[in-house]
């Protein structure tokens, strides 16, 4: 399973540096730090923020809180 989808993302990324759309060294900086925010947690507590503004989402946040302090 992780191969095929493995494989898929290779042939993705492929066809958006063959069509220019995106320059490798941008997409190995940017999902570096995508990375980099993922691993301390930042990008989902910053979503909790965000989620816990807004009063449709409210319930969303709260989900998301949950998922934070497991």
């Amino acid at each position: 399973m992780w191969d095929v989808l493995n494989q898929v993302e290779l042939s993705i990324m492929d066809s958006l540096i063959a069509m220019q759309l995106c320059p490798g060294q941008f997409m190995d900086l940017f999902l570096s730090f995508m990375l980099f925010l993922e691993r301390g947690s930042l990008v989902w507590i910053l979503l909790t923020v965000f989620l816990l503004f807004d009063k449709r989402f409210r319930r969303a946040g709260y989900m998301t809180s949950l998922r934070d302090s497991a």
